[in-house]
């Protein structure tokens, strides 16, 4: 089974530690954008910003201009909005500009 969906019910919970073990075993799956995503959205949440900048580097490898506005214009729309706010609210913290 793929890990991401397991990391996401963790990070809906609030167990980000264990959300973030999910989000390295993602990458090391797939290593693609909603993985990576996914592990800055976590880290944001952790308040681990020395860790965010690696994660945001590798990010603009992958995607030109990661942005707040390019992600929710990705996003699955039938995903609740209280969860797209909290995933949100973690790329937030760990600064992915909004534009």
């Amino acid at each position: 089974m793929c890990s991401l969906p397991k990391g996401l019910a963790h990070m809906a919970a609030g167990r980000y530690e264990e959300a973030l073990s999910w989000a390295d075993r993602a990458l090391f799956e797939n290593g693609g954008l909603p993985a990576l995503r996914f592990k800055l959205a976590v880290l944001g949440h952790l308040g681990r910003i020395q860790e965010t900048s690696e994660c945001l580097r590798r990010l603009q490898e992958i995607h030109s201009k990661p942005t707040i506005a390019n992600f929710q214009s990705d996003w699955p729309k039938v995903t609740s909005p209280e969860f797209a706010a909290h995933y949100i609210q973690g790329l937030r913290k760990a600064g992915l500009p909004e534009n």
